[in-house]
């Protein structure tokens, strides 16, 4: 927990190989941060279709665990659409059910939740959008043809982003500051 990566996309996504059932992994920690409670992020940086409002037009200030919801968020919406979540700054994105129209509900409401406008009004974090990913995938539409297997399995996708960089990222780093968190003063500090 407190680990902020700050670039979640798509293409920061791979599968280890090209196995079924590879693992997927969160690639380019390079702008990652360990953030404490309280503590506020100096800069902005990241890919701004991807990026929550509240870090685009904050500078970065405002970059929190709801900040990465949205980002987890608006990959998976970017997958699901084919469409980029936003195309201009100020754009709000239509929502996802306008533009996959058999999208199961419960799969477009989640998203939307992780896509609201309103820091407050997401999930509050990667565990909360994980869980109701999970109870839509246990109770999700999947009758005779549904395309609900196909969005399951990309909605698996969006699960093991939400439940998985973080954690991941947390037992990577430990108590260690992530090379990114590295302010050149302190590098040049301990430099001989």
């Amino acid at each position: 927990k407190g680990v902020i990566h700050r670039d979640l996309k798509p293409e920061n996504l791979l599968y280890k190989d090209s196995d079924p059932g590879s693992p997927l992994k969160v690639i380019d920690f390079g702008l990652a941060i360990i953030q404490e409670p309280g503590q506020k992020v100096d800069e902005c940086c990241g890919t701004t279709s991807y990026m929550a409002p509240e870090v685009l037009f904050g500078g970065g200030k405002e970059a929190c665990a709801q900040s990465e919801v949205f980002s987890l968020a608006s990959s998976l919406y970017h997958v699901l659409s084919g469409r980029m979540p936003r195309l201009e700054m100020r754009e709000v994105p239509p929502p996802i059910a306008s533009l996959v129209p058999d999208l199961p509900p419960w799969l477009a409401a989640a998203i939307t939740k992780a896509m609201i406008q309103r820091t407050r009004e997401r999930y509050p974090d990667a565990d909360a959008f994980a869980q109701a990913l999970e109870e839509g995938l246990a109770g999700g539409d999947s009758g005779p043809g549904s395309r609900a297997p196909l969005y399951v399995g990309l909605a698996a996708l969006g699960l093991l982003l939400a439940g998985g960089v973080l954690a991941w990222a947390a037992t990577r780093f430990g108590d260690e500051t992530p090379p990114a968190a590295i302010s050149p003063a302190s590098s040049a500090a301990a430099a001989p």
